[in-house]
């Protein structure tokens, strides 16, 4: 089994704004050459960093990069669980292992 290199990437979607204006924060999991995204959470816009890839100067800020690093870790342990088991590693099987359907 070859070795898998991987990517996280957060990034707002600004085409997609909820009632309260909050955009859906999407993590991007690249996998060699595959990739698929999901989102965690939301945020206003002139809450979050790009270059950082964290929410900034808001109370909730701590939340929700807390539940940002929750998820990035998550992935993480989902692609380990998956190399050990030597089940073929895709960004889908990361995604349904993260959600908790194996």
């Amino acid at each position: 089994m070859s070795a898998t290199t991987h990517n996280i990437y957060l990034y707002l979607r600004k085409s997609r704004p909820d009632k309260e204006g909050k955009l859906p924060i999407y993590e991007r999991i690249s996998l060699n050459n595959d990739r698929i995204d999901y989102a965690p959470g939301g945020i206003h816009s002139e809450y979050w960093d790009d270059k950082k890839q964290k929410a900034i100067k808001t109370k909730e800020a701590g939340a929700i990069n807390g539940v940002l690093t929750s998820a990035k870790a998550d992935i993480n342990q989902a692609l380990s669980q998956l190399q050990i088991s030597k089940t073929e590693v895709t960004p889908e099987s990361v995604r349904l292992l993260v959600k908790g359907k194996p």
